[in-house]
């Protein structure tokens, strides 16, 4: 998989493998957003659904500091907070019970 897939389709992967319930296939797809630092800030990250937003959050072998993480999670809730029309409080709910 992480051969044959690009950082675009591995974000459309994830959208599909938590639709679906597929656990090793959120797994794998969310190994390859976490080892790869410029895809946190990408548009297709930003554009991550809550439920992909959380799969992210929680994975647990980052390949970068913490606090580079956390900026990463907290631009998406920025992003999602504009462009839902809630609050930062409201759009970070989603996440913060995984962010350690």
């Amino acid at each position: 998989l992480q051969s044959y897939t690009s950082s675009e389709q591995a974000f459309r992967m994830l959208e599909v493998a938590v639709q679906y319930s597929l656990p090793a296939l959120v797994e794998r797809c969310v190994g390859l957003i976490v080892t790869d630092e410029h895809l946190l800030g990408s548009d297709a990250f930003l554009e991550l659904s809550v439920a992909g937003i959380v799969e992210v959050a929680k994975h647990e072998s980052w390949n970068m500091h913490e606090d580079l993480v956390f900026e990463a999670l907290m631009l998406w809730v920025r992003h999602a907070a504009e462009e839902r029309g809630v609050t930062v409080k409201v759009a970070a709910e989603a996440i913060t019970d995984h962010i350690r």
